[in-house]
Protein backbone atom coordinates (compact mmCIF):
# COMPACT_ATOMS: atom_id res chain seq x y z
CA UNK A 1 0.00 0.00 0.00
CA UNK A 2 1.74 3.38 -1.01
CA UNK A 3 0.83 6.71 1.51
CA UNK A 4 1.86 10.03 0.64
CA UNK A 5 4.76 9.52 3.16
CA UNK A 6 5.90 6.23 1.01
CA UNK A 7 6.00 8.70 -2.32
CA UNK A 8 8.11 10.97 -0.64
CA UNK A 9 10.62 8.51 0.34
CA UNK A 10 10.69 6.67 -2.72
CA UNK A 11 12.59 10.56 -3.85
CA UNK A 12 15.22 9.97 -1.03
CA UNK A 13 18.92 8.81 -1.77
CA UNK A 14 19.70 6.26 1.50
CA UNK A 15 22.94 8.58 1.30
CA UNK A 16 21.45 11.51 1.61
CA UNK A 17 19.03 10.37 4.73
CA UNK A 18 22.03 8.93 6.63
CA UNK A 19 24.56 12.01 5.86
CA UNK A 20 21.59 14.72 6.85
CA UNK A 21 21.73 12.60 10.36
CA UNK A 22 23.78 13.83 13.18
CA UNK A 23 26.72 12.83 14.37
CA UNK A 24 29.51 10.06 13.07
CA UNK A 25 27.40 7.07 11.24
CA UNK A 26 29.22 4.15 9.67
CA UNK A 27 28.11 0.74 8.24
CA UNK A 28 30.79 -2.27 8.62
CA UNK A 29 31.02 -5.50 7.90
CA UNK A 30 31.23 -8.40 11.08
CA UNK A 31 34.85 -8.34 10.97
CA UNK A 32 34.71 -4.30 11.42
CA UNK A 33 36.13 -3.34 7.98
CA UNK A 34 33.97 -0.29 6.95
CA UNK A 35 31.98 0.04 3.98
CA UNK A 36 30.33 3.39 4.48
CA UNK A 37 30.98 6.59 6.38
CA UNK A 38 28.83 10.11 6.46
CA UNK A 39 29.64 13.28 5.82
CA UNK A 40 30.22 13.92 9.33
CA UNK A 41 32.97 11.30 9.20
CA UNK A 42 34.49 13.58 6.30
CA UNK A 43 34.32 16.46 8.26
CA UNK A 44 35.48 15.35 11.80
CA UNK A 45 38.37 13.43 10.70
CA UNK A 46 39.35 16.14 7.69
CA UNK A 47 39.53 13.20 5.32
CA UNK A 48 37.46 11.52 2.64
CA UNK A 49 35.35 8.91 3.04
CA UNK A 50 38.17 6.85 0.50
CA UNK A 51 40.16 7.15 3.31
CA UNK A 52 38.03 5.04 5.93
CA UNK A 53 36.52 2.32 3.07
CA UNK A 54 38.65 -1.14 3.77
CA UNK A 55 39.94 -0.13 7.12
CA UNK A 56 39.24 -1.48 10.20
CA UNK A 57 36.84 0.53 12.28
CA UNK A 58 39.14 -0.03 16.19
CA UNK A 59 41.79 1.52 13.74
CA UNK A 60 39.65 4.79 14.91
CA UNK A 61 38.47 3.74 18.22
CA UNK A 62 41.27 4.48 21.74
CA UNK A 63 42.19 1.29 22.80
CA UNK A 64 40.27 1.51 26.21
CA UNK A 65 37.20 2.02 24.13
CA UNK A 66 37.31 -1.35 22.18
CA UNK A 67 36.25 -3.65 24.68
CA UNK A 68 32.66 -1.30 24.80
CA UNK A 69 31.99 -1.17 20.98
CA UNK A 70 32.82 -4.86 20.61
CA UNK A 71 30.57 -5.45 23.56
CA UNK A 72 27.73 -3.08 21.99
CA UNK A 73 28.38 -4.71 18.29
CA UNK A 74 28.47 -8.39 19.81
CA UNK A 75 24.46 -7.23 21.26
CA UNK A 76 23.35 -7.17 17.65
CA UNK A 77 21.29 -10.12 15.82
CA UNK A 78 18.75 -10.61 14.29
CA UNK A 79 16.02 -9.38 16.91
CA UNK A 80 18.04 -6.45 17.19
CA UNK A 81 19.95 -5.60 13.86
CA UNK A 82 21.13 -1.88 15.14
CA UNK A 83 22.29 0.16 17.82
CA UNK A 84 23.21 3.76 18.63
CA UNK A 85 25.66 4.95 21.46
CA UNK A 86 28.29 6.82 21.57
CA UNK A 87 32.57 6.41 22.09
CA UNK A 88 35.55 8.43 21.54
CA UNK A 89 37.42 8.35 18.63
CA UNK A 90 41.03 8.90 17.56
CA UNK A 91 41.19 11.91 14.98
Amino acid sequence: MKTKNTDLLLHFNPREIIDAMPGLVCIFKPDGTLVFVNREYEKHFRMTAGHFIGKNLFRFIPKKDCAFVKKNIASLNQKNPTATYQHRVIG
